[in-house]
């Protein structure tokens, strides 16, 4: 994984994915899982030391060209920075991940 962090703005680029179906992805592909979870990891590591308490960051998960299509809003999420576990973390597509401290 790149982190590319700058006064103003800060942009990570991960190489594997942490996009599931409705596959059970873990036991499907484990490798991929676990180097999704290092990735997801590192982007909470970067962003922890740029929050304040009550801050938070959205991302909007989807492909390139999907932006406009629905939103699966049963499965958007919200992950503490102070209070997670990174097994129980599953990221779908075209959903919305809140990231909070």
């Amino acid at each position: 994984m790149k982190k590319y962090i700058s006064s103003n703005r800060i942009s990570i680029t991960f190489y594997t994915l942490f996009i599931v179906g409705t596959f059970d992805h873990k036991m499907s592909f484990p490798r991929s899982n676990t180097e999704a979870q290092k990735s997801f990891l590192a982007l909470c590591e970067l962003l922890d030391p740029h929050f304040e308490e009550g801050n938070y960051c959205e991302l909007y998960i989807c492909w390139v060209g999907d932006e406009k299509e629905e939103r699966n809003k049963e499965l958007d999420q919200i992950i503490n920075l102070n209070n997670f576990d990174i097994n129980n973390i599953q990221i779908y597509e075209k959903t919305l991940l809140v990231i909070k401290k």
